[in-house]
């Protein structure tokens, strides 16, 4: 499913998700100030299985940025990033983007380029969890 607002989330598949960033991503990279800011402005992509949220993504329109992808351990190897991160595909041609950028994680970069990215620029270390740029093309 596809929200337009951070609001729209229905609480209870936000504190789903929430729990899921918690446990994969931010224990890793703790959330920013500006996280939360880009979060607010962002399109949010849930997946789900059998009403319980099993992973999702945002994209942030400012940025023109898929964020904090995430897929539950116990569904992952079944195709729901990619299906997730292609609905962010469709999302951001819908806003009238051509391009779709992520700050992938170094281990996620192989996830990435099967999904169409491809690095724009040097990997970076100015975070907790080691990150490239990455940009992907989008059909018209």
């Amino acid at each position: 499913r596809t929200y337009t607002r951070a609001s729209d989330v229905p609480s209870e598949h936000g504190d789903q998700i929430r729990m899921l960033r918690e446990q994969h991503l931010w224990s890793l990279e703790p959330p920013s100030a500006d996280g939360e800011v880009a979060a607010a402005r962002s399109v949010h992509v849930l997946a789900e299985s059998a009403g319980k949220v099993v992973g999702g993504a945002q994209f942030d329109p400012e940025t023109d940025r898929v964020r904090q992808v995430v897929v539950d351990p116990a569904f992952r190897r079944h195709g729901i990033g990619s299906r997730i991160v292609g609905e962010v595909g469709v999302v951001a041609r819908d806003h009238g983007r051509h391009e779709l950028a992520v700050h992938a994680w170094e281990s996620s970069v192989p996830f990435y380029r099967r999904a169409g990215f491809e690095p724009d620029g040097p990997p970076r270390n100015d975070s907790p969890v080691p990150w490239r740029r990455m940009t992907a093309r989008l059909g018209e």
